[in-house]
């Protein structure tokens, strides 16, 4: 985050404004990470005598100490965060006014996973200094304008933060050829996986929660399969007339060796196929409909070459989700 802060202008203007809803004299902010123990990451304009100080929590909980909202007192109400404890954790407010003598106004922003977004509508006036309060989440680094902005928001998707790894996911539009070798890689694995935490399963993972990972893929059979079998309590969370289903599964399919489509196969339900027909028929070119299909009981949905969707968006789309 610091290094691309560092030699990105443009990342820090979005930065700035988004987190802090500062857009003047962007430039002038330095950055340094982890420079007292009360800040992970720090913004410094000295000539305005402006500090932005953030702290980042990814599957932590927010302490006592660093909490200005504890027990949903105002901050200025709040004696743990501006405490100094003798051999103890000082508040981060107490930490900030000593570490940090020269500034006078002071952006304390606290970033979580799932975190609603929050700004204290009035300053904090203590010791000469105006503190203001905000909680961010971490979609606020969403949409990257650079590769170097895409870099970070793929790499912080890839190691911790859930709410950062659509971005990469949606980027990703399998190859006919991934899917021939994919034991030497995971792309289509992964990707399959998101798609199963989209639709509420619960700790998704290629081992355990999606139930059952097709990978018949015997070069004497017509049928080669990558996919994802859902519980039946899940076909009954989706949206509209999907939920009448008995059976759906997604994922890759091929008839011959070197053509794979993505497709979501319903099971039963004669009734509702041609409702769910005109509903999918409405994402213009990116649906069509097996009618080689011989069993009348499943509709089988494929993805056509001619949409522009990523494989993600397209299987969330179907599904309704």
């Amino acid at each position: 985050m610091g290094f691309v802060l560092k030699h990105d202008i443009e990342f820090k203007r979005k930065f700035l404004r988004d987190f802090a809803e500062i857009e003047d004299d962007v430039e002038k902010y330095e950055v340094s990470v982890q420079d007292t123990n009360c800040a992970d990451l720090a913004l410094k304009n000295e000539g305005k005598r402006t500090l932005v100080v953030f702290e980042f929590k990814v599957h932590a909980r927010l302490e006592n100490h660093q909490n200005p909202w504890l027990k949903n007192l105002r901050p200025d109400d709040n004696t743990p965060f501006w405490a100094e404890v003798k051999d103890g954790k000082n508040g981060y407010g107490h930490e900030i006014e000593r570490n940090y003598p020269g500034f006078s106004t002071i952006h304390y922003i606290v970033v979580r996973q799932n975190e609603t977004e929050y700004n204290e509508t009035k300053p904090c006036q203590r010791n000469g200094k105006t503190f203001w309060f905000k909680r961010r989440s971490w979609r606020s680094l969403l949409e990257p304008n650079s590769k170097l902005q895409e870099d970070l928001v793929c790499s912080l998707g890839e190691t911790a933060i859930d709410e950062l790894k659509d971005y990469r996911m949606k980027k990703i539009k399998i190859k006919n050829d991934q899917l021939e070798g994919f034991f030497k890689g995971t792309s289509s694995l992964e990707l399959l996986v998101h798609v199963g935490k989209r639709l509420g399963l619960k700790n998704a993972k290629i081992t355990s929660d999606l139930v059952r990972l097709c990978t018949e893929l015997s070069n004497d059979t017509s049928l080669r399969q990558l996919g994802v079998e859902l519980p039946l309590e899940t076909i009954k969370s989706l949206e509209g007339i999907r939920n009448k289903f008995d059976g759906c599964e997604f994922g890759y399919y091929s008839a011959n060796r070197r053509q794979f489509t993505a497709e979501v196969w319903f099971y039963g339900a004669n009734e509702s196929q041609l409702k769910l027909k005109q509903l999918l028929k409405s994402m213009e070119k990116s649906v069509e409909f097996d009618k080689a299909e011989k069993d009348a009981s499943v509709l089988r949905v494929v993805r056509t070459a001619e949409t522009s969707l990523s494989d993600f968006e397209w299987f969330c789309k179907v599904l309704g989700k």
